[in-house]
């Protein structure tokens, strides 16, 4: 894709917008919530609540990083500036495959849907006993991925066009969808005819929280339910063998100083997935730890994770591994407006 700064300064605000509301508004909508009502039952409405407070903190955060630091790649170069570029590495491995899966993903989704339409061959999209994907709908969801691709590749601001009209028609299909199954019929019986508000208990609703789309934060994660958690990290950590490869290639001799600010990250996937698949059945592991005392070791390892990360970081920016501030030592935004070259996997 053309990044170049005079491209991304071509982008106007009504399209940046857009990419924004179109990021947001996405097969969720529909996949989310139906899957979080199976998970959770009635009681789904508080999984949204829950995921709500977990995504606002979020976003308020990201808000206050990116206004501060205003640079492309910002999710995954967020890791290099505070804690050197060792921890840079393995965001930005965790960020890329979260951006690469999701084409394919928003992909399935469209397929799925329209496997609904009335025309015989998009029937034959996905197996009616299963609801995977058949030989024609792969093919259907490979072409679909293949466009998408075609339309960052020629140019951000195609893309850009092309999101402004898909976010307009999210709006112009939810809204009046949700306005009229509202306004023919609203049941409020519905919410305990089936076993009750909360059906399958309440832990139900913490798992619907992140592996039915609500939300997906490093603090929820234990509640995705083991094996969820050993397969996050398992894509996760293999970042660091590569990164120290990466670096010994590199010649740089001291790869502990490089990792320092970095191992707090490794020993909390490694630690959770353990709690994990040790923790209560509730959450999918093999009942060692009791329901209750689970949660207070997640509790209380997250919280020693979080003050380790802070001293690494400082720690980090006393050693110099972060390297030049990119807007305070304005080393991102040259005299000449070019854009300025990636910073190197090391700093010495």
């Amino acid at each position: 894709m053309d990044m170049s700064a005079a491209n991304r300064k071509g982008l106007s605000l009504f399209a940046l917008i857009m990419i924004g509301i179109g990021s947001v508004l996405g097969s969720g909508w529909l996949f989310g919530a139906g899957t979080a009502a199976q998970v959770a039952g009635p009681a789904a409405l508080a999984a949204w609540v829950i995921g709500a407070v977990f995504i606002g903190m979020i976003a308020m955060s990201y808000a206050e990083v990116g206004a501060a630091y205003p640079i492309p790649g910002g999710m995954a170069r967020y890791g290099a500036l505070s804690h050197g570029p060792v921890l840079g590495f393995i965001t930005g491995w965790a960020v890329w495959i979260a951006v690469a899966s999701l084409i394919p993903i928003e992909s399935i989704a469209a397929t799925q849907y329209m496997s609904s339409w009335s025309f015989g061959w998009a029937r034959d999209l996905v197996d009616a006993r299963s609801h995977q994907l058949t030989a024609s709908g792969m093919v259907v969801a490979l072409g679909l991925t293949f466009l998408l691709w075609l339309s960052c590749y020629w140019s951000v601001q195609l893309l850009a066009k092309i999101n402004a009209a898909l976010t307009l028609v999210k709006f112009a299909i939810p809204v009046p969808a949700v306005a009229a199954l509202i306004a023919s019929g609203f049941h409020t019986e519905n919410f305990t005819a089936h076993g009750g508000f909360a059906p399958n208990g309440w832990t139900a609703v913490l798992t619907a929280v992140t592996t039915s789309g609500v939300v997906f934060a490093a603090c929820a994660l234990y509640w995705s339910k083991w094996p969820n958690t050993g397969i996050v990290t398992a894509l996760t950590l293999p970042a660091a063998p590569v990164a120290a490869l990466v670096l010994s290639r590199k010649g740089v001799k001291d790869l502990g100083r490089q990792f320092a600010p970095a191992w707090w990250i490794v020993f909390f996937l490694a630690a959770l997935s353990l709690l994990s698949h040790l923790g209560s059945t509730d959450f999918g592991g093999r009942g060692v730890l009791p329901g209750g005392a689970d949660i207070a070791l997640v509790a209380a390892m997250a919280l020693v994770t979080y003050f380790w990360a802070v001293r690494a970081g400082v720690r980090a920016h006393h050693a110099g591994l972060p390297g030049p501030d990119p807007v305070l030592d304005g080393s991102e935004s040259p005299d000449d407006g070019s854009t300025a070259p990636e910073r190197e996997l090391t700093h010495v």
